[in-house]
């Protein structure tokens, strides 16, 4: 499989607070016209983010990056520079629903700069959202 043109989409600017504290917002992953887990998908980034960072920057051979709405996960399988990119949809079947390959570097540091992107935000609009804190200290690392 040839490494493709796949990114993490997220907008900031999509924000919304919860009842309990946590931001929601839009974040999903694209290659050409695909979507995981879909087009304007709803999540919880500050969560899923630290998450994520904290699994790639243990260096498996595997690693999953878990969203926290819906049975979706992607499960990552090391080739050499790259990840093996899998989407899943949790259930009986486990299926990949989508695949792709990126760099590993080129993940992370899309996964950072989204994460950053979401504290700028934050930051600026004076909102202090349940999770903002982790997030910043698993940028740090």
């Amino acid at each position: 499989m040839q490494r493709s043109n796949l990114k993490l989409v997220t907008h900031p600017e999509t924000f919304e607070q919860n009842m309990s504290g946590s931001a929601v917002g839009v974040v999903f992953f694209e290659s050409g016209d695909s979507k995981f887990p879909a087009d304007s998908w709803y999540d919880f980034p500050l969560s899923i983010f630290t998450w994520w960072l904290a699994a790639l920057d243990q260096e498996n051979e595997v690693a999953q990056l878990v969203f926290k709405d819906g049975p979706y996960l992607v499960e990552l399988s090391s080739s050499g520079l790259n990840w093996v990119f899998q989407g899943i949809r949790r259930g009986e079947n486990k299926l990949p629903v989508f695949e792709a390959v990126i760099e590993k570097s080129v993940l992370k540091a899309q996964i950072k700069a989204a994460a950053f992107a979401w504290i700028d935000t934050l930051t600026v609009q004076s909102k202090h959202p349940e999770g903002i804190e982790e997030l910043r200290i698993a940028l740090r690392k």
